[in-house]
C-alpha cells in the first residue's frame, strides 16, 4: 500500500470518527434540552395546580363561613328579636326550640363583640316547659352587656351537647345593634330630675313614681324623652313626669 493511500485512509478514518462525536452530542444536547423542557412544563402544571387547589380552598372556605353566619334553622326561633334589632345593655331574649336543643332544661348563649369577636358574656337559656320533647319549647334569657361599649353583638345559641363530641356541636346566630345610651362620668344611664320625695327607677330609667320599681329590661326609643324630663308631684298627688310642651314634643315622635 503506497504512502498516499495510507494518509487517505487514516484522515478518513478521523472524519468519520468526527461525525459520530458531533451527532452523539447533539442527540445527548437534545435529549437534555428535551428533560429541561418537560421538567418547566410539569413545574408551571405544579404551580398552576396548587393555585387552583388554594383557591378553591378560599372558596370553600367562604362559602362555609357565609352558609354558618346565614343558615336558618326552624328547631330554633327568636320570637321577640329579629336581625340588627336594637337592643338595650340589658335585654331578654325570648323564643322556642326543639327539645333536643336543650339538657337538663336549659343550654347555653354566648354573646360576642362583633369586631373583635371577644366574649362580651354568656347566659343560660331556660325553658318554660317540658323539654322531654322533639316538640318546641318556649324559652328566654336575660343579657347584661355590663360595661360594653360596643355597637354591635353577634349572640350565639349554642345546642347542648353532653356526650362533649365535637362533630355534635352545633350553634345559631342572630346579630343585634346596642343602644348608644347617654351616661354620666360615673357610668351611670343619665335619667330625669326627680323632685317632691318622687323616685326614678325601671331598667331605663323610664319610670317616675312613688318608689323605686323593677321593670323589664325591653328598651324603647321613647324613653330618651326622659332623660331631660322632671319627676315630680302632679295634680293628683301622685309622682309622675311632668309634661312640658319638650317632653310632649319628643313623646309626639315616638307616638305616631
Amino acid at each position: 500500500m503506497h504512502k498516499r493511500d495510507i494518509i487517505i485512509m487514516v484522515f478518513s478514518l478521523l472524519m468519520v470518527g468526527a461525525g459520530c462525536s458531533v451527532n452523539k452530542n447533539k442527540t445527548k444536547t437534545t435529549s437534555t434540552t428535551k428533560i429541561q423542557q418537560t421538567s418547566t412544563v410539569n413545574n408551571e402544571l405544579t404551580s398552576t395546580q396548587k393555585a387552583n387547589n388554594t383557591t378553591s380552598k378560599k372558596k370553600t372556605a367562604t362559602a362555609t363561613k357565609q352558609k354558618k353566619e346565614t343558615s336558618s334553622n326552624s328547631n330554633l326561633k327568636i320570637t321577640n328579636l329579629q336581625q340588627n334589632d336594637i337592643v338595650s345593655r340589658n335585654f331578654v331574649i325570648k323564643g322556642e326550640a326543639s327539645g333536643t336543643w336543650f339538657f337538663e332544661g336549659d343550654f347555653k348563649i354566648v354573646v360576642h363583640d362583633s369586631e373583635s369577636n371577644n366574649i362580651v358574656t354568656t347566659s343560660i337559656a331556660t325553658a318554660k316547659e317540658n323539654w322531654m320533647t322533639k316538640n318546641l319549647v318556649p324559652f328566654s334569657s336575660t343579657i347584661n352587656l355590663g360595661k360594653f361599649q360596643g355597637e354591635e353583638i353577634v349572640v350565639e345559641f349554642e345546642q347542648a351537647n353532653p356526650s362533649g363530641k365535637p362533630e355534635l356541636d352545633k350553634s345559631e346566630f342572630i346579630t343585634l345593634r346596642v343602644k348608644q345610651t347617654q351616661t354620666k362620668k360615673n357610668g351611670e344611664v343619665k335619667k330625669g330630675v326627680a323632685k317632691d320625695g318622687c323616685v326614678i327607677s325601671g331598667c331605663s330609667n323610664q319610670i317616675c313614681a312613688d318608689k323605686g320599681v323593677m321593670s323589664s329590661c325591653e328598651y324603647k326609643p321613647k324613653y330618651e324623652c326622659y332623660r331631660t324630663a322632671t319627676c315630680e308631684r302632679q295634680d293628683n298627688g301622685n309622682c309622675g313626669w311632668t309634661k312640658d310642651k319638650q317632653l310632649k314634643t319628643c313623646l309626639s315622635k315616638y307616638n305616631n
